[in-house]
């Protein structure tokens, strides 16, 4: 495909390409021609999540160190009731700068809960905290902010990020929660995620099936 040879593009403008093809209805591309677009645009958006989370989650020391270059916007944090950051990037940047300066960090996700961690046999080793918000309330009146008057930073992530996806099918929108302080516990709730939430299949391929993408 044209797009994948275009030097111009970045991997959001070839997703959005390929999104636009396999959406066209059933009199304008044949059903199997629409297929094979969808199945290149979900091997895309695999290959691109599984390299921003390996940039993540192997570098924990060097993303350790980054914040002290952000260290205005902490300060800007303390001085807002609250400090409201738009991103259009899909890293973990803001919640790392929060978490290393302990920083109030909503995101709109109100509810709570926990997912099972298993271990390669299927056995249940522990849970991965997270929180929610229904889509139905998503899509009537956006992201359920709670903290409106307090300092720290509110923060809408535009295009999506790593820790966040859907759930029940597609009822609810889940954010990974930090397992612990810190960095480490933001990057700590990513690791888990992409290698400790799953099921055991033995009938298929590799044993387990991934709970993500």
């Amino acid at each position: 495909m044209a797009s994948l040879l275009d030097g111009s593009m970045h991997y959001e403008n070839i997703l959005g390409n390929l999104e636009v093809h396999f959406q066209q209805p059933v009199n304008a591309r044949p059903g199997h021609v629409r297929q094979a677009y969808h199945g290149l645009y979900s091997w895309l958006v695999e290959l691109v999540y599984h390299l921003l989370w390996y940039r993540h989650v192997h570098n924990e020391a060097f993303i350790g160190r980054s914040p002290r270059y952000l260290e205005d916007i902490a300060g800007l944090a303390q001085q807002n009731a609250p400090l409201w950051i738009f991103s259009l990037n899909h890293d973990l940047v803001i919640e790392c700068l929060a978490a290393r300066y302990g920083i109030r960090l909503d995101c709109g996700f109100s509810g709570t809960g926990t997912l099972p961690l298993r271990d390669s046999a299927g056995n249940k080793i522990g849970e991965l905290p997270i929180s929610t918000v229904p889509v139905e309330r998503l899509e009537k009146a956006g992201f359920d902010f709670r903290n409106l008057n307090e300092s720290g930073i509110n923060l809408i992530k535009i295009h999506g990020a790593l820790d966040v996806f859907t759930a029940r099918d597609s009822l609810d929108l889940v954010k990974l929660a930090p397992v612990g302080d810190g960095v480490g516990g933001v990057l700590g709730s990513l690791r888990a995620a992409n290698e400790q939430l799953l099921f055991a299949a033995p009938g298929y391929g590799s044993g387990k099936v991934k709970a993500i993408n």
